[in-house]
């Protein structure tokens, strides 16, 4: 699938991004402390996350019950009502037991859904750039030199489109579409908290992994030559790996492709 984009969106974003500033700055400086305490999970809320979501239609008895590590039944209630409050969780009567409520993630909140995405893209690269930094330390790269700086070449060409996406799309999508501005705020938090990671970790593997950025007109993630990408990473038992990564950069494609109406 291939994402076009001219001039005006890049314009659109730039008046989107100004107009915008000053309430950021706003943010920044009064309350982003707040802003981010109040949404962003601690570790005890991510387990009971990851519990509801794995165990979607659960209840509060269950999740005590297979979590006791973490705390009392207060603390269970204090967590659950944090989540719920966060827009991350709902609940609602079950058919079964209407004295009973299930428990369930709140798939239409924007901020979990542009987590997942971005941290299931970031995960799957850090798989291949593990097998990779193995290779590496093994010393096979010396007797498979093109192999090797052709898979890196097209992980530079694939990194480069998951930033292209977000910075050319997904910014004017919300901006669009979000009329919360912490939100947005969270948003733009997420995006930059991941791509530093990701960062951080190509730069303890290679220099030079990101090239300088052109004005493309498009960005393609299923092109002719997908097929010998594939077969580079294969040489290096990296391919099922690869093909997870694209899965995963495809997704992040097609939510955000031009009149996609999955963000209203």
């Amino acid at each position: 699938m291939t994402i076009h984009y001219d001039k005006n969106d890049f314009e659109k974003l730039k008046k989107k991004v100004e107009k915008h500033d000053e309430l950021l700055k706003k943010i920044q400086s009064d309350n982003i402390q707040e802003t981010l305490d109040k949404n962003i999970m601690e570790d005890n809320e991510r387990t009971v996350f990851k519990f509801v979501k794995e165990h979607e239609g659960t209840n509060k008895e269950n999740i005590i019950f297979n979590l006791k590590a973490i705390g009392s039944r207060k603390t269970i209630f204090k967590i659950l009502r944090s989540l719920k409050n966060k827009g991350y969780i709902l609940d609602q009567l079950n058919v079964n037991n209407g004295r009973r409520r299930s428990i369930f993630v709140n798939n239409n909140n924007m901020v979990l859904k542009v987590e997942e995405e971005l941290t299931e893209f970031k995960d799957k690269l850090f798989i291949v750039l593990d097998k990779l930094e193995k290779f590496i330390a093994e010393g096979k790269q010396n007797t498979s030199n093109h192999q090797y700086d052709k898979v890196i070449e097209y992980l530079r060409e694939d990194y480069f489109k998951f930033i292209s996406i977000y910075f050319f799309r997904a910014l004017l999508q919300w901006h669009n579409h979000i009329a919360d501005k912490q939100v947005i705020f969270l948003l733009y938090s997420q995006l930059i908290n991941n791509i530093m990671a990701i960062q951080e970790r190509i730069s303890m593997f290679v220099q030079g992994f990101v090239p300088a950025i052109p004005f493309y007109k498009e960005i393609c993630t299923d092109d002719d030559d997908f097929p010998i990408h594939v077969k580079e990473f294969s040489y290096l038992d990296l391919e099922e790996e690869y093909h997870l990564l694209t899965n995963s950069l495809s997704k992040i494609n097609s939510t955000y492709s031009k009149g996609n109406q999955g963000l209203n």
